[in-house]
């Protein structure tokens, strides 16, 4: 039986659409998870039901034989944590704009990216193009949409398009050449045919850069 559209309802306004695995705000890239599964005699009651992440769903699933995997217990806690933290205003929704957010990268890209993409988790040196599009897709959402066109595709982060014009080929090369690097380095990962995710790794490296221009701008 699929889980009643106002019991969904309820859980995704009490955790405010954020992820309670990761906390992150995925506004558009959350699941309902059972808990305890419906094979395992888990009911759609709202106390079995947790709203995950595209990429932390795919973890909770996983089972790692030298690892701790999730108990549903683990998972009813940090259930109760994020509302909470909803309820009581520690965790909001991203109140990025743009603007704010085009600034930010400009200042990331001028000073710290010299010093921090070599010290990425497989030593790759990040072209600027991709520093850009990695910390966008991270700041918004965790995914990002290649949208195709009549000799290429540009990359859609969110409310923030890379490519530019689609008649500039040369900075249309440039993304791609950004995206592909991404992806060879898995810090970005296929979910199916139009949708593409951050990876662990790959918000590793945008939350380094991100802290890095953090410390920056308050120092």
């Amino acid at each position: 039986m699929s889980i009643p559209q106002p019991v969904a309802d309820q859980l995704l306004a009490e955790c405010g659409r954020h992820c309670c695995l990761c906390r992150r705000f995925q506004p558009l890239c959350l699941q309902v998870h059972h808990i305890r599964p419906q094979a395992e005699g888990g009911t759609n009651d709202p106390d079995n039901l947790i709203a995950l992440c595209l990429n932390c769903h795919s973890s909770v699933h996983t089972k790692a034989g030298m690892a701790r995997n999730f108990t549903f217990d683990e998972l009813k806690l940090h259930k109760h944590n994020t509302i909470t933290a909803v309820r009581e205003g520690r965790l909001v929704g991203d109140s990025d704009t743009p603007s704010a957010f085009d600034e930010m990268l400009k200042g990331l890209l001028a000073a710290i990216l010299p010093a921090l993409a070599p010290a990425t988790p497989s030593k790759v040196r990040l072209l600027p193009e991709a520093v850009e599009v990695l910390v966008a897709a991270a700041k918004h959402g965790g995914v990002f949409y290649p949208v195709p066109f009549d000799g290429g595709w540009v990359l859609q982060c969110g409310p923030i398009q890379f490519g530019g014009d689609f008649n500039d080929h040369r900075r249309l090369v440039k993304y791609q050449k950004a995206f592909n690097q991404l992806a060879q380095a898995a810090f970005v990962e296929q979910v199916r045919d139009a949708l593409w995710q951050v990876t662990d790794d790959g918000y590793r490296v945008a939350d380094q850069l991100i802290a890095a221009a953090t410390v920056r701008s308050n120092g």
